[in-house]
């Protein structure tokens, strides 16, 4: 197997200095140490300290010619210690996180095929995840247009099955979409910009969604009908914004609806026809943002506000109000504790996001915070009264972010963030208010450059002349 592979890239080195193209090798070295004490949710007075040490490391191929590009990402994440020292079991063994083409078409147009990561603009509604130590990659073609260096339009497109189904297209590999198609367009002003996108979602129900609200008994009659019951929601915005060497502001605002997936049984939720009287609940759901940023020297400011509409638990309405960033990079937004949209708070009571942080930089260091101050957008029901609505304060953060880079190929984070709760809060997520709810982080990263050919054939190059 080593052998081989050695065989591939030698074969690809040799290629690439036969015709103009160049091969590089890098990677990535990540490991991550975090103290929990009411990170996602408030911590309870007897609560204990949680600490693990996290690690991805990356192994990364490119090839890069007149005609195509080649991309493959090698990736091992782990928790220290999860694996005994004498591992005899498949876990160590990488995957792929990347593996993509992209064939050059035409001078402005190409397609890019494969694993990859899809990034649009501020990761708002599509990024890598990169704060996971995993990551995000879809399965994807992505046909690319840049008729000038003003204008950018992308075509995506995703199939998604969990085998080579020979009979029906069932899909049953959890938290993930059957198929997607996206448009995004870009168009740049001077230093205006603005662009638009359009996303078509389709989920599959399957065996385990059904249980949830079909009960036991009727699973098997349901996954007959889950077979067919593909449900599609669809997310569309404009974005626009001003981009000055000392001032910078972004407005953006979308809209979801279409079908969310959840489902309205008959009253005894059984069929005797062999289909189910099941109506689809519709998405009716926006996200509004406002960013600001202004430099003065070293001295970055910056402030916004996000709104996130939410479902009220008191009267709720017949549609999901409640709206979702599917593919959005969230540790990015609403707080670093990940309180919000982080594999958490999908479907509940939405967010109001104001915010206002400030950072110092001088060469390779920076320090800043952010503080911020969450709003329900939705009614939170007060459990000691219920019918009653609760303040719909939630509770203010603030995240304290330093770091250093050594280099290029070496650099240090650290982190620290406080969550201070509302009673609103607890009642929403649980825990206590009046316990310490913290978080802090270190992490240092490697990524070293192992291999360019055009170095190489100029050293070569060099020996031969002296």
């Amino acid at each position: 197997m080593k052998k081989s592979v050695l065989i591939v890239f030698a074969s690809i080195f040799f290629l690439s200095q036969s015709v103009w193209a160049q091969f590089t090798i890098d990677a990535e070295l990540r490991p991550r140490g975090e103290v929990y004490h009411g990170f996602k949710a408030l911590a309870s007075k007897k609560q204990e300290v949680g600490f693990s040490i996290s690690q991805r490391t990356r192994l990364n191929f490119a090839y890069n010619s007149k005609f195509m590009e080649l991309y493959v990402s090698l990736q091992d994440v782990r928790i220290w210690g999860s694996d005994p020292q004498l591992n005899t079991g498949s876990s160590v063994a990488p995957w792929l996180h990347q593996a993509y083409a992209v064939g050059k078409l035409a001078k402005w147009v190409d397609v890019k095929i494969g694993r990859q990561e899809i990034i649009i603009e501020d990761h708002r509604l599509f990024g890598n995840v990169g704060w996971a130590q995993q990551a995000r990659s879809h399965d994807a073609a992505v046909l690319r247009f840049k008729p000038d260096d003003k204008t950018q339009v992308w075509l995506a497109g995703a199939y998604n099955q969990t085998g080579a189904n020979l009979v029906g297209t069932l899909y049953t590999t959890p938290r993930n979409y059957k198929t997607i198609q996206l448009l995004w367009a870009n168009r740049k002003f001077g230093k205006f910009h603005a662009s638009i996108l359009f996303l078509n979602q389709g989920l599959q129900v399957n065996a385990n969604d059904s249980i949830a609200f079909l009960g036991t008994d009727t699973v098997t009659s349901f996954i007959k009908y889950a077979e067919k019951a593909t449900y599609f929601s669809q997310t569309t915005g404009l974005r626009a914004g001003y981009g000055g060497e000392k001032f910078q502001a972004v407005a953006q605002f979308f809209y979801q609806f279409g079908h969310n997936g959840k489902f309205k049984v008959d009253s005894t939720g059984t069929s005797t026809s062999g289909e189910f009287d099941i109506d689809r609940t519709s998405y009716n759901a926006m996200l509004a943002r406002v960013d600001l940023m202004g430099k003065l020297g070293p001295i970055t400011l910056d402030a916004g506000y996000e709104y996130q509409s939410g479902n009220s638990q008191i009267n709720p309405s017949a549609n999901d109000e409640a709206f979702n960033p599917f593919f959005g990079t969230n540790h990015k937004f609403n707080g670093l504790m990940d309180y919000f949209y982080v594999g958490n708070h999908i479907g509940s009571v939405g967010l109001h996001d104001p915010f206002f942080g400030v950072k110092f930089t001088h060469k390779g260091f920076f320090i800043g915070a952010t503080a911020h101050y969450f709003l329900a957008a939705g009614k939170v029901n007060d459990p000691n009264n219920l019918g009653t609505a609760m303040s719909s304060g939630l509770g203010a953060e603030l995240d304290i972010l330093t770091g250093y880079k050594f280099n290029e190929e070496v650099s240090l984070l650290a982190g620290y963030s406080n969550m201070f709760g509302t009673s609103t809060m607890e009642a929403l997520k649980g825990g206590d208010r009046n316990a310490v709810s913290n978080w802090g982080f270190l992490m240092i990263t490697y990524k070293p450059k192992l291999f360019n050919s055009d170095n190489f054939m100029k050293k070569l190059e060099e020996k031969k002349e002296g």
